[in-house]
């Protein structure tokens, strides 16, 4: 539920949440979430959430396919395009890689960044040697020489949800949860939870019109005589 409601907030309003650390979230009868404390938002350009899109769908495309050079050249390509930077690797002169072997080095880090905050660390191939320890000394983050705004929060939010679900004991991937919402913002589809084979069941939940109407009637007959309920009730009605 949780990743789905980033989904709608990411590839729908267009916004993202950047602290949705436990004491943050409320979970509503239904299995509906309730984010608190926007302090930390963060409204996303329609070139951020495209940038977003590719970075998921070619993620995905590298987790399928791990050993596949073009996925993860594609990936690494993504990641570079949303405005990742890295710093050159400390390597010994002596042992200076080839022109090849360090763009193939580029692509691993970043697609190893990717796969951090966005995919699942417990069974992903994380490329390149690097760590999906974001405290170890070979963790692909320690390589970070800049790195966008937009993605700041979405990566610190992207941390919590898996800190969330690692303490639950579940396995759990963003890209997984987002794959979908993003592949159809490529159609320009509505989104899941704006088509109409759901709006039967909206239409099913009572509108706060309805509800307030009722209760007006109620209090009206509780507390008015008969022919001064009947006025009060319909006049409330009518301003409703």
């Amino acid at each position: 539920a949780l990743g789905e409601a980033y989904a709608r907030m990411i590839f729908g309003a267009g916004f993202v949440h950047g602290d949705p650390h436990p004491g943050n979230v409320f979970i509503q009868p239904g299995g509906r979430v309730a984010l608190l404390d926007c302090g930390q938002t963060k409204q996303l350009s329609s070139s951020d959430v495209d940038k977003l899109e590719r970075v998921i769908s070619t993620l995905q495309a590298y987790r399928r396919a791990p050993d596949d050079r073009a996925a993860l050249a594609g990936l690494g390509d993504a990641v570079r395009a949303y405005g990742v930077d890295l710093r050159p690797r400390e390597i010994d002169d002596l042992y200076a890689p080839t022109a090849e072997a360090a763009a193939l080095d580029d692509d691993a880090c970043l697609a190893a960044i990717a796969v951090t905050l966005f995919g699942d660390k417990s069974v992903d191939a994380i490329p390149g040697g690097y760590s999906a320890d974001e405290l170890s000394a070979d963790s692909p983050l320690k390589r970070l020489k800049s790195f966008p705004q937009a993605l700041v929060l979405m990566g610190r939010a992207a941390v919590i949800i898996r800190g969330i679900a690692s303490k639950l004991e579940v396995n759990y991937s963003l890209a997984d949860a987002w794959e979908q919402a993003a592949a159809e913002r490529i159609t320009n589809l509505p989104p899941p939870w704006a088509r109409a084979e759901n709006s039967a069941e909206a239409a099913a939940e009572p509108r706060l019109r309805d509800v307030l109407k009722a209760r007006a009637r109620r209090v009206a007959e509780r507390v008015l005589p008969s022919r001064a309920k009947r006025w009060l009730a319909r006049r409330i009605a009518s301003r409703l």
